[in-house]
């Protein structure tokens, strides 16, 4: 974001975001969500199945916790078989291959891969996406890759950070954090933004610059 300043941040953080997806844009489509048993990704994936998705898959890598994800969203959006729970886990290169595998077998499409789960650095992201949206020209692949920044959220991002950061970011939540809900939006603007997009950074639901600094 060129010129950023943190009074620009804290607006930011105030803003309320608009829910892009409808069912005109969403309707029949299949989905994948890394991570969504819980955070932004639970919410994306429950307001995606909200708006008549055909598939919303939740590649996570505790079952048991997609499962659970699973039912709550089934309870909340009065939907069956339209969820499905699929084991990732990031950290094995064989269960990627894996997942990556069952996908080509058992999907004939699908619309947007939404990938919410990092905790390591975003400027390494920023430069992947650069890379990859080189690597994958639009014009070559049709596929729209972006990087998506959901602002400061009150997730278990943090859960297993040391005690100082993590009640550091438990008292930024409280003054200033987004919800979770509110979060994911940013993802589904995110998972149907266009052309326009490939290679961007995306941030309160619209197409913003790259820090000066990147």
């Amino acid at each position: 974001m060129a010129g950023i300043t943190f009074g620009g941040f804290l607006s930011d953080q105030r803003m309320s975001l608009p829910l892009v997806v409808t069912k005109q844009t969403c309707s029949g489509a299949t989905y994948i969500i890394t991570g969504a048993n819980k955070g932004l990704g639970f919410e994306a994936a429950k307001h995606l199945v909200e708006v008549g998705a055909a598939k919303v898959i939740l590649a996570v890598r505790n079952t048991q916790a997609g499962n659970a994800a699973m039912a709550v969203i089934e309870a909340a959006t009065h939907t069956e078989n339209v969820v499905e729970v699929w084991e990732l886990d990031l950290s094995s290169y064989a269960s990627v291959k894996a997942f990556a595998n069952k996908a080509i077998i058992e999907l004939d499409r699908f619309d947007a891969l939404i990938e919410c789960r990092y905790a390591v650095s975003k400027i390494i992201q920023v430069f992947a996406i650069r890379q990859l949206a080189i690597l994958a020209d639009y014009n070559r692949t049709g596929v729209v890759v972006k990087l998506v920044g959901p602002g400061f959220c009150k997730t278990e991002l943090s859960v297993n950070s040391p005690f100082v950061l993590r009640m550091s970011i438990k008292l930024g939540n409280m003054l200033i954090g987004r919800t979770a809900e509110l979060g994911s939006r940013t993802l589904l603007h995110g998972a149907i933004a266009g052309k326009e997009s490939h290679g961007c950074y995306l941030g309160n639901c619209e197409v913003r610059e790259d820090s000066v600094l990147v």
